[in-house]
């Protein structure tokens, strides 16, 4: 089952493989990853991504890309991913799921 949530302008999809490339990007980017460990690798995104497809594939639920509704190029209209994960006992608070969003950043905007 294929499910999207769309609001005016974005919406929250399943993964693509059309998404990996602007994925690994994303997570190349310094001003991106800022606040996170380290930058990724390409094939360190790749994982990643493939392991967010499968994760909504078994549960429904889970991170989606977030696209333009106006992207010119459909295969290019990635802009991010945000979504839902089991907390983890190492998480600081005891919270039943959290809210983790990444988009990347708009150059000239």
């Amino acid at each position: 089952m294929t499910s999207m949530i769309a609001t005016k302008r974005l919406y929250l999809r399943q993964w693509q493989a059309s998404d990996r490339a602007r994925f690994a990007e994303m997570n190349a980017d310094p001003k991106v990853m800022a606040y996170f460990p380290k930058l990724l690798t390409p094939a360190l995104s790749n994982t990643i991504a493939n392991k967010c497809q499968k994760l909504i594939e078994e549960h429904g639920w889970g991170f989606w890309v977030v696209a333009r509704k106006d992207g010119a190029d459909k295969s290019d209209d990635f802009i991010g991913m945000v979504g839902l994960n089991n907390a983890h006992a190492d998480m600081p608070l005891p919270l039943l799921s959290r809210l983790v969003g990444v988009c990347t950043r708009i150059i000239g905007g």
